[in-house]
């Protein structure tokens, strides 16, 4: 089921769309996913939107619920930790959902050792953080760019990371789906963070787990949220998922950032000895003592040439110690242990990210892909008799074909997506009345 977000002002910096599908062969869906949008101005600036998808495991039901405690317990937990550093709030909150599993599985035989990747995205003034543990993914997709920002936790990629075999003489019977860390079967964990990554106007974000990625390629993610609004984004890749087989559960959040962040008001809560930085009241103070040598050297001066006393002497006097009590001032404040705590934070980063990087250019191939999909689709039609009203498929179909012969592949791209997208629908709402 999609969603999307929208409101006034600053809320609309951030259009988001997300839809989970239990895919073709699997009985029940294990993944979970929550899109928690700031609702205030001071909550954005505080805590920013967070978005969250989860891949469970575990026999029977105990994937979908350890699934389910990760993205309830994360989004109630980042919204309660204490202080600024959203970073550390976020990791905490991962650190949480982990206990909450550890101590359901520990209550309950029948949950025994259930487990659940995570992945969370914090868009906020402040920059982009994510937490990461698994093979779900967050990806950024910036201009024509699309970057895999998070490390998959999998055998595969931890033997890629070893550098011990090159990353194209990877055994193919290494198999795929074996992941090294996940929330709950073991006590001890380790959270990913990174970032924090600048969030430009334009940025496209997509959180997913490998029931999408294990379907579709990078690039072609890539292509289609360059062409396509997250709505329609987010149902095209469910529906490409499930076209090449849909043999795992599909979650996909994708959040497109409209205006830039940092918009007017965000910093307005932030007092004012943590919104200037320590470097910046050191150079204060450094004015501060050059006026107040200033005025001591007017004082000496005045006290040489004036014996009388009079004003000029009273005046360098007054500056000396003003400015002399504004350096000692802001010099303390450039060495006290919280600021230099609040500018760690302020320039600490995180992780090692983007660890993949693919051009997301619309070219021929995919296009021919999805015109051969298409093809698939009518045949299958025709050959089972199914009911479909073509024309809205069949205006999406003839503008695709049209600008894929004048080379115009991105446009070729979106009105392939829409006839696809269309089809599907007509196969859904057919099977609906089946039953």
């Amino acid at each position: 089921m999609g969603m999307s977000h929208d409101g006034n002002s600053w809320k609309t910096s951030v259009r988001v769309s997300s839809r989970s599908d239990v895919g073709l062969r699997r009985a029940n869906n294990q993944d979970a996913h929550a899109v928690v949008m700031a609702t205030t101005l001071h909550q954005f600036h505080k805590r920013g939107h967070l978005l969250i998808v989860a891949d469970g495991m575990g026999a029977h039901a105990a994937g979908e619920l350890a699934s389910k405690i990760a993205v309830d317990t994360i989004s109630l937990s980042y919204a309660k930790q204490a202080g600024d550093d959203i970073a550390e709030a976020l990791r905490n909150s991962v650190y949480d959902a982990h206990k909450q599993i550890r101590n359901q599985s520990e209550r309950d035989e029948a949950f025994r050792d259930m487990g659940t990747t995570a992945d969370a995205l914090v868009l906020s003034p402040f920059g982009a953080v994510m937490a990461h543990v698994g093979d779900s993914r967050v990806y950024r997709l910036r201009d024509r760019v699309f970057e895999q920002m998070t490390f998959d936790h999998s055998l595969v990629w931890e033997i890629r990371a070893s550098g011990k075999i090159p990353r194209d003489k990877i055994p193919s019977y290494i198999p795929k789906n074996v992941i090294t860390r996940s929330l709950g079967p073991s006590d001890h964990l380790i959270v990913d963070l990174e970032g924090p990554f600048p969030v430009r106007s334009g940025d496209y974000f997509l959180l997913c787990s490998d029931g999408l990625s294990g379907q579709v390629e990078d690039d072609e993610i890539g292509q289609i949220l360059l062409v396509l609004p997250p709505d329609y984004a987010t149902e095209t890749l469910i529906n490409l998922a499930n076209l090449r087989g849909g043999p795992d559960n599909i979650t996909v959040v994708a959040a497109q950032v409209t205006v830039p962040l940092d918009v007017s008001g965000a910093n307005a809560n932030i007092p004012i000895d943590k919104a200037i930085s320590g470097k910046t009241f050191s150079l204060l103070a450094w004015i501060c003592l050059g006026f107040a040598i200033l005025g001591l050297l007017l004082s000496g001066y005045s006290l040489l040439t004036d014996k009388s006393g009079s004003w000029p002497t009273m005046v360098s006097a007054i500056i000396t110690l003003l400015f002399g009590g504004g350096f000692f001032f802001l010099a303390g404040r450039t060495v006290t242990g919280d600021d230099r705590e609040d500018e760690d934070h302020a320039l600490r980063h995180y992780g090692n990210g983007p660890y993949i990087r693919v051009d997301a250019t619309p070219e021929p191939v995919f296009v021919s892909k999805l015109a051969t999909t298409m093809q698939q689709l009518r045949d299958a039609a025709q050959d089972e008799q199914w009911n479909i009203h073509w024309a809205d498929i069949d205006h999406h179909e003839h503008l695709a074909a049209t600008a894929g012969n004048t080379e115009d592949f991105g446009k070729a791209v979106y009105h392939y997506a829409l006839a696809i997208n269309s089809m599907m629908r007509e196969l859904k709402q057919q099977k609906r009345k089946k039953h």
